[in-house]
């Protein structure tokens, strides 16, 4: 039960926070700093890294995390300067992960428990939280009430 537990914890975890993200987000229109260009760049990457890292298909996943790690620099230095921190943090997370998932063919559900926690850092969870609320501010996200949900 308690491999399932974690299991559960890791494969959905990513997910739940980033869906939840909008509503949770601290950050208001001060995540929206940033050239138009730079800001761009952000919101060109981090909704596609987003949507693959909650998608079940490995495929979808395995592309988010590439962007991640092929383009992670470019995610952080172009990101709103309110939030640059949270997305160094999400892109190191995001690599990590990526190191552990690579060795069980991008199958959350073959982590160990322990491993899962590992990778679920609160300073993790946060930065998710973060991203995901610039990505409403700076970039809408399809949604424009989202960023002005109530908590």
């Amino acid at each position: 039960m308690s491999l399932q537990r974690s299991l559960v914890r890791f494969g959905l975890m990513l997910p739940l926070l980033v869906s939840s993200a909008s509503a949770c987000s601290a950050n208001s229109d001060e995540s929206a700093e940033g050239s138009a260009a730079d800001v761009a760049v952000f919101c060109e990457l981090a909704p596609k890294i987003i949507s693959g890292a909650q998608s079940a298909d490995r495929e979808q996943l395995r592309a988010a995390l590439r962007i991640a790690n092929d383009r992670g620099a470019g995610l952080s230095d172009n990101s709103p300067a309110a939030v640059r921190d949270d997305v160094i943090t999400f892109v190191q997370g995001l690599k990590a992960m990526d190191g552990v998932l690579k060795g069980v063919g991008y199958d959350p559900s073959r982590i160990e428990p322990e491993r899962a926690a590992a990778l679920m850092t609160p300073e993790f969870q946060t930065s998710v939280v973060a991203v995901q609320g610039a990505v409403a501010t700076a970039c809408g996200d399809g949604d424009p009430d989202a960023s002005a949900a109530p908590r």
